[in-house]
């Protein structure tokens, strides 16, 4: 598979229940009104998903991305990327100027990756997730 064979678009109502078996995180209902507003995008290869990248906008202004996960089997292939340069096309379409995101500090894997995709560390927030693990905070300028 090359970066070209990638199709990435917005989820639609026909993809919740991959999305829901999918996503970390997020409930089903939440998820459906994530797809609805278009802040679920999905990457498929050969007319399969095989990605997925969820947003949310802090205060309402700042693009974050929320999930990122792509399969197991999938990964090293550019769908991560793929998916990123989908969504920042289409921020910067938007008028934004900037994305956010996170990662845990034990997820050295993800640590490496925002690098590589050109974010930088901006901020720290101690005690957020489960048993009182923090977050890593990351920006890109667009």
């Amino acid at each position: 598979m090359n970066e070209r064979e990638i199709v990435v678009r917005f989820a639609s109502e026909n993809d919740l229940e991959w999305c829901d078996r999918h996503d970390d995180y997020a409930s089903t209902a939440a998820l459906a009104r994530k797809i609805a507003e278009k802040e679920v995008i999905l990457a498929e290869f050969a007319h399969q998903p095989i990605g997925l990248l969820r947003f949310e906008f802090v205060w309402t202004t700042q693009p974050l991305i929320s999930q990122l996960k792509v399969m197991k089997s999938e990964r090293g292939r550019g769908v991560a990327r793929a998916m990123l340069r989908f969504f920042e096309s289409f921020l910067i379409g938007n008028g934004y100027r900037l994305v956010l995101s996170s990662t845990m500090p034990d997820n050295l894997l993800s640590q490496n990756w925002h690098r590589k995709a050109g974010f930088r560390e901006c901020g720290f927030w101690s005690e957020i997730n489960r048993d009182g693990v923090g977050e890593i905070f990351y920006r890109k300028d667009l």
